[in-house]
């Protein structure tokens, strides 16, 4: 799948909006708001079928984070990839997997978007505790925010502001600092 074709499917489920923002003294012209897949079970199917091709090498099973929208696509790439989803349950802070996890198993961690590194990282944890292997972290969306970066179909680009094609259209940021109108009331 192109990657034009990625970001459409993503815009046209609301997973992705055209935003022009700073982030860590750096700016992105799109923000990731979350996956439904509900939305469109088509286009999930399409999106999860087309990570599944992304990932090279054998697994022996799917991680998810217990979710909606990673159990769904989950469900949809170890269908492709012909292997079991597991769940990764956090239980105030018990972390425990929804079936059994065979000693030597690779595992790849699915999500749409890692918004949250504690969650391939617990995974990690839980897996080498069973002495079992995390082999790859998969995401529909790369944010583009950890030091480890996932297979994804598409990634986040961040821009440098001097760089930035927003900047050099005149776009304001969204997220800019509003200087206070006499009263304290935003101008």
């Amino acid at each position: 799948m192109e990657e034009a074709e990625v970001w459409a499917l993503l815009e046209q489920q609301k997973a992705v909006v055209a935003d022009h923002f700073e982030a860590g003294r750096l700016h992105r012209v799109r923000r990731f708001e979350g996956f439904d897949p509900l939305i469109d079970p088509v286009a999930t199917e399409r999106l999860g079928t087309a990570l599944a091709a992304r990932l090279a090498g054998s697994y022996d099973l799917v991680a998810v984070w217990d979710t909606l929208d990673a159990a769904v696509l989950g469900y949809v790439v170890g269908r492709a990839l012909e292997r079991p989803v597991v769940r990764i349950l956090d239980h105030e802070g018990l972390i425990t997997a929804s079936a059994p996890i065979a000693p030597g198993a690779r595992a790849v961690f699915v999500a749409p978007a890692i918004s949250d590194p504690q969650e391939p990282r617990l995974t990690r944890a839980l897996l080498e505790a069973r002495d079992a292997t995390l082999a790859t972290v998969a995401a529909l969306v790369d944010l583009a925010t950890g030091t480890e970066r996932p297979v994804a179909l598409v990634r986040v680009e961040t821009y440098p502001p001097e760089t930035c094609p927003a900047c050099r259209r005149g776009q304001p940021l969204s997220n800019a600092r509003q200087p206070l109108a006499p009263g304290g009331q935003h101008g």
